[in-house]
């Protein structure tokens, strides 16, 4: 009995002498994957001043058919700062600027079907669960978050992302994300 490849070119699977099939396999993340499709992304929020404790600088509203995954964020802030990372809230983004994300593969001429602002006091939002907190040190190189599970955003779901304590920090942050795949 011969394993044969599937496309009905004659070639046999090796089999050594303990029985073990030997195989060729090369690992990635869904990332690179993602990138390799053009499909991976970067939402860049560059020099932001917040107006104040919980001011909501970044909304996010996927509009692809497929669902957006959110896995990585890089923050830097001139102060110590904390972050509220919301799910599902409501309403009409006011006072915030569109801001276009980046596709990560150069040769790509995908882009992201999504709603994106960035701003320093995003109005006209509200509700929303807070799916995750992210505490940042300020003054420090850019630090880096994954979101292990990812944050999921099927067709016309929302993310948001408010500041939380208070003062008026610079911020620098990057949001990576990519179309996810069933």
């Amino acid at each position: 009995m011969f394993i044969e490849d599937g496309k009905g070119r004659g070639y046999n699977a090796e089999v050594d002498e303990r029985n073990y099939l030997h195989t060729y396999t090369v690992l990635e993340t869904v990332e690179e994957n993602r990138n390799e499709h053009g499909q991976a992304y970067r939402i860049i929020l560059e020099n932001l001043v917040p107006t104040g404790n919980g001011a909501c600088i970044c909304y996010i509203q996927n509009s692809e058919s497929e669902i957006l995954s959110l896995s990585n964020i890089k923050v830097r802030s001139t102060i110590d700062e904390l972050f509220e990372l919301k799910l599902n809230d409501v309403g009409t983004p006011v006072g915030g600027t569109v801001t276009t994300p980046i596709n990560l593969n150069a040769g790509a001429g995908t882009t992201l079907s999504a709603t994106v602002q960035k701003g320093s006091g995003i109005t006209g939002l509200s509700g929303g669960s807070v799916a995750d907190l992210i505490f940042v040190k300020g003054g420090e190189n850019t630090q880096s978050y994954e979101w292990e599970s990812h944050i999921m955003l099927p067709t016309n779901k929302v993310a948001t992302l408010y500041t939380a304590a208070t003062g008026s920090p610079r911020l620098d942050i990057t949001i990576a994300c990519h179309k996810y795949f069933e």
